[in-house]
């Protein structure tokens, strides 16, 4: 059943300037939770904080409200400033959720209590395939290419609500494939939208800007503070372009060390692939501002050239 909760009176301190009284959740019990049909994930998409349950009418008391099948996502981790900032980001966007309006974000709808006690929260129900799994696949760069067009498109999206309906902070920050999935629509989505930046609550997981250590030579660009980068415009930026770079190399460009990185970046141009698009991928590690790789893609169809990794380690042994 629907109820509202005090986060006051259940968490204690909030972290963000506007006071948050009350927040819709709904309860599910013990029994309820053993249930639930837990949704597999591929072991290569990034995952480390939560599980996901599938939800069908009838496997939970709601009075209607699972008329059509959810996904119940859990957060392992409920513990300080980490929980703090989850259940934050989660009040802002669900409170938002109509300001903001962008259908292809998979929203957050109402959290979850088990027994009484919050474990996450519920969404929409896509039927999907991981859109890591598919740039993995034998699928024509063309079609690759348009899934790229896709993503631009939300960014856009969400620069226009960030400037003209929000005013406030609104960043993907965890933006890679795995949090990406195409609908039977054959159209992209954005999942994991509880680890968006929004106001003033600070995400704390994002796999490109934990795991690019080149990052850390630009604190001033990426706002850099004890150890941590604040999500801006650079880094939705910044994850946008790597993911079409691994879409091109077929292998997670980010884990390449320094000069592996530039050396492949030569070999791109080497083969033809537009120099300005190389040059946007250089630019994610200067002072200069980033600019979006969006306006290259068609130039990067033209005859489906080989410049994957593995062709370039090839060259590299001759």
């Amino acid at each position: 059943m629907s109820k509202k909760i005090d986060f006051f009176k259940y968490y204690g301190i909030i972290l963000i300037n506007e006071r948050v009284d009350f927040v819709k959740v709904l309860n599910i019990t013990k029994e309820e939770l053993k249930n639930l049909k837990r949704m597999p994930l591929d072991e290569s998409i990034y995952n480390t904080e939560s599980k996901l349950f599938l939800i069908n009418k009838g496997d939970v008391e709601s009075n209607g409200y699972f008329n059509e099948a959810k996904v119940f996502k859990s957060i392992n981790y409920k513990k300080g400033n980490y929980f703090g900032n989850k259940l934050n980001t989660l009040h802002l966007l669900i409170d938002n959720k109509d300001k903001i309006g962008i259908e292809k974000l998979v929203m957050p709808e109402k959290l979850i209590t088990v027994d009484g006690t919050i474990e996450g929260f519920v969404m929409p129900y896509v039927e999907n395939y991981n859109l890591g799994l598919v740039l993995q696949s034998k699928l024509s760069r063309r079609h690759k290419i348009d899934y790229m067009k896709q993503i631009g498109g939300i960014l856009r999206d969400i620069k226009d609500v960030r400037e003209n309906r929000l005013k406030k902070d609104f960043y993907i920050n965890d933006l890679h494939a795995g949090n990406l999935i195409v609908d039977n629509k054959d159209e992209v989505n954005v999942v994991d939208v509880d680890s968006f930046k929004i106001g003033d609550v600070r995400p704390f997981k994002s796999m490109y800007l934990d795991q690019i250590s080149l990052i850390h030579l630009y604190p001033h660009k990426y706002r850099l503070q004890n150890d941590r980068i604040t999500p801006t415009e650079d880094t939705d930026l910044l994850c946008y372009t790597m993911i079409i770079l691994d879409m091109l190399s077929m292998t997670k460009t980010h884990l390449l060390d320094q000069r592996e990185f530039f050396e492949y970046l030569n070999y791109l141009e080497e083969k033809g692939v537009n120099k300005k698009f190389v040059g946007s991928v250089r630019k994610l590690f200067s002072k200069y501002k980033n600019s979006n790789p969006e306006q290259y893609l068609d130039d990067l169809i033209y005859g489906e050239k080989d410049v994957s990794y593995d062709s370039f380690c090839k060259v590299k042994k001759r």
